[in-house]
């Protein structure tokens, strides 16, 4: 069998500055990884979803079919949960899971302070173990460094840190700069190579802060009749910054 590997192409800065977690992912999905559970965690704008957009992609373009593949996030998962345990369904909900090859659940940490939502997940984690799922869940932080230990189970605590955690750092360095001019590329904005250096020592490193930094530049290019860009134009629009 072919081995499935992620279309990461020449834009997705967020897989090249994240190699560890590209090879983490392309263990598990071509089941070469020791345990059937991977967690990506990092902060909001790391590009997470991004990630998992480029496993699904890799998944169908492999011949994995759309019904084998349940991508939900966290609290879509515990508001269906609830209703099935309202209405007396629950063997309903574990269905659609059970029958999946890859189930890839965002945000777990949605269900830190929820114990019957933790509980019923981590259940879940023991039958994929014998079913052959594959697992990918995403957190905003990591799980083993929760502090409160109210927040989440100990025994789930115990499954994840016997699969493999994978930190995602956010665009820096080079990866920042070539996130910034490819996506300028595409507004169009020519940005010198002083005004492209002031913003990445401003803006920090995370994508959706960049993206907006950028979409601020290409409102006021667009009004300013597509006149450069100068120093003195980021001044104007972003006076917190360092010049």
């Amino acid at each position: 069998m072919k081995k499935i590997r992620l279309p990461i192409g020449n834009l997705s800065t967020v897989a090249i500055g994240n190699p560890h977690a590209v090879q983490a992912i392309e263990k598990l999905i071509n089941a070469l990884s020791e345990d059937n559970v991977l967690c990506i965690y990092g902060l909001c704008g790391v590009g997470k979803t991004h990630l998992i957009e480029l496993t699904k992609v890799a998944l169908l373009e492999s011949g994995v079919l759309e019904n084998e593949i349940v991508h939900i996030d966290a609290e879509e998962w515990i508001r269906r949960m609830v209703a099935a345990l309202k209405r007396n369904r629950m063997s309903e909900f574990k269905v659609e899971f059970d029958a999946a090859k890859y189930v890839i659940i965002e945000d777990i940490q949605y269900y830190f302070y929820k114990s019957r939502s933790q509980e019923e997940f981590l259940q879940f984690v023991k039958r994929a173990k014998r079913l052959n799922i594959s697992i990918i869940v995403t957190s905003s932080s990591n799980p083993l460094e929760q502090c409160d230990t109210a927040a989440i189970n100990e025994h789930l605590i115990s499954r994840l840190c016997s699969g493999v955690l994978v930190p995602l750092i956010g665009p820096a360095g080079n990866v920042k700069k070539e996130f910034i001019i490819n996506y300028a590329g595409e507004l169009s904005l020519g940005l010198s190579e002083l005004v492209l250096d002031c913003i990445c020592c401003n803006a920090n490193d995370n994508y959706f802060e960049l993206l907006g930094v950028l979409n601020t530049i290409n409102l006021y290019h667009s009004v300013g009749n597509g006149v450069d860009i100068t120093i003195s134009d980021l001044r104007m629009l972003f006076p917190n910054w360092c010049f």
